[in-house]
């Protein structure tokens, strides 16, 4: 009998099991309430409710993204603005595995933050080496810049 050869895995494959990983450890950054773990459901929950998508591309061998996760994203100030029932529904994404996204938005390296208001448009970016402040800072323009109305006035 034939023995096969071990078998390699792409990239593809080891971020599908990154994100089995996450969902069976209780995922990243266990204080935020992650809403799902893939983007699409997470932003037409958040056009129909007129919120605001936080989007966190990381990858799951990265230290600076296990260093984020473990100061940035637990502080408290960052998990009172990102509370389940705010402004933000919130999705984290494997960075390899959803390219096209990150590509889409110019992100090039995880740890990244994007900040999408309900029409898709991006509000804030973050990208590298990102500090409480930064994030804090970011968040709140975007909560500043508000969510459209669902039927915008038009202008004279």
């Amino acid at each position: 009998m034939r023995r096969s050869s071990p078998r390699r895995f792409s990239a593809r494959s080891t971020s599908l099991l990154a994100a089995a990983v996450l969902l069976t450890a209780g995922g990243c950054a266990n204080g935020i309430r992650w809403k799902d773990y893939t983007f699409d459901p997470v932003f037409r929950q958040s056009r129909a409710d007129g919120r605001l998508t936080f989007v966190y591309f990381r990858n799951w061998a990265m230290v600076e993204c296990t260093n984020f996760e473990e100061t940035v994203l637990k502080d408290p100030t960052v998990l009172e603005i990102l509370r389940p029932d705010g402004t933000f529904y919130c999705v984290p994404l494997e960075f390899y595995w959803d390219r096209p996204l990150a590509k889409k938005w110019g992100v090039e390296k995880p740890p990244a933050v994007v900040i999408l208001d309900p029409a898709g448009c991006v509000l804030e970016k973050l990208s590298g080496k990102i500090t409480t402040e930064q994030l804090i800072s970011a968040l709140e323009k975007a909560q500043a810049a508000g969510t459209p109305t669902k039927s915008p006035t038009p202008q004279p």
